[in-house]
């Protein structure tokens, strides 16, 4: 749950009389955002207009707990007359899978009234799974969150060309001080690039790291005159002078590791965990 902005803390603390809204965002597939809402008239939160002519929705209980888990949010659609979505008629198109992979937005929305909305909460995000219990009237949607990826059955290791390991992590073996480089800023620095008097050739940092006023970025790419753009800025512009450590990077291909690191193939360690010679994604026609 997401927390509630100022103005509406100040408005829940304040003890006014308060209306409640439940507040419904689908978006299907193809992109198509619909709007609805439980209440008895159209509500308007943060721009946004939630329509009250949709079909009836009822849902069940939202449990609050720590940690992560994966919940389950049961909604349950009521068909009445002339509802459509995406320009079709309600039932048929959810039957037919139209619904299938949507998410959907939960927030619940406060204000002294339904036409003077404070704000909002959200209260449950998720997809919608297939629909598999229909009748002519009624639809029940069940709804996955986002944590349910997380249930997805997974190898210990998956088959792809670049290398499994993180260098210098305990799989791949070197030693990150060894590898350590000392520099010097040179130029006339930014909070994203500066010049440095390294020596390397272009792209022996490309995908590194590197230490510098207490702070620790990743190097985006690496030049040949010795220039380093940072993926992250840093807090402060730093000063031609400016000393730092760097480490150079893995694009973790198998080359790579055997010519930059020697640390596979003819070094004795064969550290690399890729399957480089996997064939390339190609389109037949």
């Amino acid at each position: 749950m997401i927390a509630a902005s100022p103005e509406l803390k100040a408005f829940l603390a304040s003890g006014q009389r308060l209306a409640m809204a439940d507040l419904f965002t689908l978006t299907l597939t193809d992109g198509t955002v619909v709007r609805w809402t439980d209440a008895d008239v159209h509500v308007v939160a943060d721009g946004r207009t939630f329509r009250a002519d949709g079909p009836s929705i009822s849902r069940s209980a939202i449990r609050l707990a720590k940690g992560i888990q994966t919940d389950t949010l049961d909604v349950t659609l009521t068909q009445t007359d002339g509802v459509q979505l995406a320009g079709q008629q309600l039932l048929p198109f959810v039957v037919r899978g139209g619904l299938d992979g949507a998410e959907l937005l939960l927030e619940r929305a406060f204000g002294p009234r339904l036409d003077a909305i404070v704000g909002t909460i959200v209260r449950f995000v998720g997809r919608i799974g297939p629909v598999d219990n229909a009748t002519a009237h009624e639809i029940s949607l069940s709804v996955m969150s986002r944590t349910n990826i997380l249930n997805t059955a997974m190898p210990a290791d998956l088959f792809q060309r670049g290398c499994l390991n993180t260098v210098y992590d305990h799989a791949c073996g070197l030693n990150r001080e060894a590898f350590a480089v000392m520099g010097l800023v040179t130029g006339t620095p930014t909070v994203r690039s500066f010049g440095t008097n390294l020596p390397q050739e272009a792209g022996w940092f490309t995908l590194g790291a590197i230490a510098i006023g207490g702070v620790r970025r990743t190097v985006k790419s690496h030049d040949s005159g010795g220039g380093l753009v940072l993926s992250v800025a840093l807090p402060t512009v730093p000063s031609a002078g400016t000393e730092f450590i760097a480490w150079p990077g893995c694009d973790g291909l198998q080359t790579t590791c055997e010519q930059k690191f020697n640390n596979n193939v003819g070094s004795g360690r064969n550290r690399f965990r890729g399957q480089p010679y996997i064939p390339i994604v190609e389109t037949a026609i």
